[in-house]
């Protein structure tokens, strides 16, 4: 499974971790990914996603959360297993090499967010498109209407 520019987070990954064999996880930013490097290896600076873990739990019908969720982390960190940059503007957004490689893509709030031409995202969703195998599952996410999004006081 790629995870495509996931930015510095892995609540999405959280159910996906329990279906899938490994992850590569990409993004554009370097801080981005060395934020989930600080989590995978446990650094003590890292971000605490254990309400997310929890959340997905439940959601998923674990009865015993709290014995799942250590589990579960453990899980996700031992999947990750790459960590690559991307640029979604780019035919390859990784490398040539991963055209048609995986089996599952997953990108949330990225395609729409960094454009607002409609034939821009169209090559950029023919670009993170590329990579998924023939018979692949493309699981995404978009936000509607959104002029622009907040990062603490930065518009």
């Amino acid at each position: 499974m790629l995870e495509f520019s996931g930015g510095p987070t892995i609540y999405q990954l959280i159910t996906a971790s329990g279906k899938v064999k490994e992850i590569h996880f990409s993004d554009y930013l370097k801080n981005n990914l060395k934020e989930v490097k600080k989590w995978v290896k446990g650094h003590n600076e890292r971000f605490n996603w254990q309400t997310f873990f929890e959340n997905a739990l439940a959601l998923e019908g674990i009865e015993n959360i709290n014995e799942e969720l250590t589990i579960r982390e453990e899980i996700l960190k031992k999947k990750i297993k790459k960590f690559l940059s991307c640029d979604a503007f780019q035919e390859d957004p990784i490398h040539p090499k991963y055209r048609g490689y995986y089996d599952v893509i997953s990108s949330n709030f990225v395609s729409e967010s960094i454009t607002n031409s409609k034939k821009a995202w169209k090559n950029i969703m023919k670009n993170i498109t590329s990579m998924l195998k023939e018979g692949g599952i493309l699981v995404i996410t978009f936000l509607k209407d959104a002029e622009y999004y907040k990062i603490g006081d930065k518009v």
